[in-house]
């Protein structure tokens, strides 16, 4: 066996253990990239269900967009506001 596959690992970092089969269980014993793998996406999924609304990255203030606009379309600057 190469590598388990990604998306084994994905269900097993989610608690899906009935993706697990002897032999994806016998390739972790011996594997350390895949069982690092593992261990990483059981972090990210345990991370995740435990966000709270403080953990949110708060939103750009609204004066922003009007510079990454000009930015995009190319003029440098952005729209006059005054008018």
């Amino acid at each position: 066996m190469p590598h388990a596959p990604d998306d084994v690992l994905t269900e097993m970092a989610f608690g899906n253990e009935s993706v697990r089969t002897p032999r994806v269980t016998a390739h972790l014993r011996r594997c350390v990239r895949c069982r690092t793998e593992l261990a990483a996406l059981r972090d990210v999924v345990r991370a995740v269900r435990t966000a709270t609304a403080a953990d949110l990255p708060l939103p750009p203030p609204a004066r922003l967009w009007p510079v990454i606009r000009a930015e995009i379309e190319g003029t440098g600057r952005p729209p006059d506001s005054s008018g």
